[in-house]
């Protein structure tokens, strides 16, 4: 082996029950570079990190660290010999603070006795180094998905790695966050570590990365040069095929306003803020994390509590005390952490899809399994979600294909009654492929007389889908753009940071 790959996997096969996840897979990680690794949902990047990283044990091949042979019995034996992951989905504890989920499992110890001062003076060191402001005495579950994420990036640069595998780390993050992010991740590549780089974000892996990895079925399709690939090369080699605009044209009419928002407040973000949204119209709200974006539409879908101002259904002053109120009303949500707030990760695929809309599959108070089932298969047809059946447990899924099935249950052809959607970040950690999807259902809903509300940190998408674009700024809605205002980008933009 070459001395200056750090880690490498030769001939690497893993196989499920029905599925050939990993074929003959050869993937090495250079001392010093960044490497993308990218492909569709389902392309094995996920199971090959998995491999690297302990939890799967591969039926065939062979792993390198440093040019020895090694070979990881579970998670925690992969990270004692230096692999470390900022995993997509993270693993912080919700109960502890920060201090305690940076060292969870590396506790500074004397004499049986945890240093929590010693802790407390390392950890902030780190957070100095990000050159972040964050309240590390905070609980995990009250920090934003934002601050989540770069808890869990402290945690696995704590324990200073061999090789660092970025799963997705930006999807949560602001532009300032995600520079910050970048500028430690160039230092950590001028240290000498090996980092694999994953993410949906083709851009950002073509600045970023010195070589680019592609996958596709469950093997390596091509490894290309950062510094001289293209989106459109990289696309070619995920898809097969040439890239298309994932955009499609709408062809919809625009009638009465649905939903009007009229001042609501709910007393911690969100100020005053007013808005409506059309039947057939798909209206974007774009702002920086932490703008209030999300805490608005879960006000209006009475996740949180409304404290003031008013919400019209059809022109008629409505009260939403709760979701159930949303719901039947005909608003319906797909939120953005859909791990604790839009799936069961215990349950199947098929029982995720039909939730919502349970009763209507059951006659004399019995679930129809047949048309269950039916209208669930239709549905992973549709979005392309990857699974062997769909009595799979959602806990085995992708990230993508988990957001696959928090999109499809609210989307599915049984879905007569919503006609409001609200979809918050939908197309996060998700493929080109079924991105594209995605933005095809969104404009059917449109077509066919619905109302869509589309929250994004992506502004290629917001621009794409939407008639008009709102943008929060500091809880208020400081602005109303329509899509044919000159520079659109650059207007967005600028009302979003002030």
């Amino acid at each position: 082996m070459q001395k200056n790959i750090v880690f490498a996997v030769k001939n690497i096969n893993k196989h499920f029950p029905g599925v050939h996840a990993l074929r003959d897979v050869n993937f090495e990680i250079k001392a010093g570079e960044i490497q993308g690794l990218v492909g569709h949902n389902g392309a094995g990047k996920s199971t090959l990190v998995k491999v690297i990283t302990g939890s799967y044990i591969p039926e065939s091949g062979e792993m390198f660290l440093k040019g020895e042979p090694v070979h990881f019995k579970d998670a925690k034996d992969a990270i004692d010999k230096g692999i470390g992951i900022v995993s997509q989905e993270g693993s912080l504890i919700p109960t502890y603070n920060g201090v305690e989920n940076i060292f969870l499992g590396n506790e500074i110890v004397t004499a049986k006795f945890v240093k929590n001062r010693v802790m407390e003076e390392k950890a902030t060191e780190l957070v100095r180094s990000f050159g972040l402001t964050m309240d590390l005495s905070l609980l995990a579950q009250d920090l934003s998905p934002a601050n989540r994420k770069l808890i869990e990036i402290l945690k696995v640069v704590s324990k200073s790695p061999s090789i660092i595998i970025y799963d997705e780390p930006t999807a949560a993050l602001s532009d300032k966050e995600r520079k910050l992010l970048f500028d430690l991740m160039k230092k950590q590549r001028d240290m000498g570590y090996g980092i694999i780089f994953i993410s949906h974000y083709i851009d950002e892996v073509i600045e970023m990365s010195d070589r680019i990895t592609v996958m596709r079925d469950g093997a390596i399709v091509d490894t290309v040069d950062g510094s001289s690939a293209t989106k459109e090369q990289i696309v070619h080699l995920m898809i097969d095929k040439d890239q298309k605009s994932e955009y499609i044209e709408k062809h919809a009419v625009i009638g009465d306003k649905v939903i009007e928002v009229c001042n609501v407040s709910e007393g911690h973000v969100v100020k005053d803020a007013s808005f409506y949204v059309r039947s057939g119209e798909v209206v974007g709200m774009f702002g920086t994390v932490g703008s209030g974006r999300t805490e608005l539409l879960e006000t209006v879908f009475g996740a949180n509590k409304m404290v003031r101002g008013q919400i019209l259904m059809d022109g008629k002053p409505v009260k939403i005390k709760k979701v159930r109120d949303a719901i039947r009303l005909g608003i319906c949500m797909i939120p953005e952490d859909r791990l604790t707030k839009a799936l069961m990760l215990d349950e199947s695929v098929n029982e995720n899809l039909s939730l919502p809309f349970m009763e209507s599959f059951c006659r004399a108070k019995f679930v129809e399994t047949k048309r269950e089932r039916k209208a669930a298969e239709a549905t992973r047809e549709r979005l392309g979600i990857r699974t062997p059946s769909i009595d799979v447990k959602v806990n085995s899924l992708s990230g993508g294909n988990k957001q696959k099935v928090s999109f499809g249950r609210w989307v599915n052809e049984h879905n007569k009654t919503s006609k409001l959607f609200v979809f918050d970040e939908p197309t996060e950690g998700v493929d080109v492929g079924a991105r594209a999807e995605m933005y095809k259902i969104i404009v059917e809903l449109a077509e066919r007389g619905a109302a869509c509300l589309v929250i994004s940190s992506d502004i290629a998408e917001i621009m794409g889908l939407s008639d008009r674009v709102y943008v929060m700024r500091d809880g208020e809605i400081v602005d109303e753009i329509h899509k044919d205002t000159p520079d659109l980008q650059h207007t967005i933009l600028a009302a979003s940071v002030g």
